[in-house]
C-alpha cells in the first residue's frame, strides 16, 4: 500500500512522489519512497519508472538501496494498481521479483503551464 502524490500532470506523462510499505517475498516488511515519471498510453494506462529508496531485511543485507525501479499503472482515479519488477542484481537483490501494490493519490498535479489568476 502506497500515497502518491502527483506533481506535474500533462497530455504526454506524470511526474509524481510516492511512498509505502508493503509485505515482501522474503517475509519481512518493506518500506520506499520515490520519485517518478510515466507516460500515459491512454487514459487508465502508465508506463515509466521511478528512482526510489527501498529498505527491507530481506534485500542488501537489510541496508536501504537506491535503484530504478520499471513500473507499469493502471489508474482508477481513486485508487491506482502498480506492477513493479524488481530484476537481479549481483549480492542486492539475489533473485528477480514482480510485485503488485494499490497506491492512494492524495492529490493531482496541475497541468503544464497552467497559471493561477488573481481577479
Amino acid at each position: 500500500m502506497g500515497l502518491h502524490y502527483e506533481l506535474l500532470n500533462d497530455a504526454q506523462g506524470v511526474t509524481f512522489v510516492e511512498a509505502g510499505a508493503y509485505y515482501d517475498s522474503g517475509r519481512n516488511w518493506a518500506t520506499f519512497a520515490g520519485l517518478g515519471y510515466q507516460f500515459k498510453l491512454d487514459k487508465h494506462w502508465r508506463i515509466g519508472g521511478a528512482l526510489a529508496l527501498v529498505n527491507s531485511h530481506t534485500y542488501n543485507d537489510g541496508a536501504a538501496l537506491v535503484g530504478m525501479i520499471p513500473l507499469v499503472t493502471y489508474d482508477l482515479g481513486p485508487i491506482k494498481i502498480n506492477a513493479a519488477y524488481f530484476p537481479r542484481f549481483r549480492r542486492y537483490n539475489e533473485v528477480n521479483a514482480f510485485g503488485l501494490y494499490i497506491n492512494i493519490p492524495l492529490g493531482r498535479g496541475r497541468p503544464a503551464g497552467q497559471t493561477t489568476v488573481d481577479p
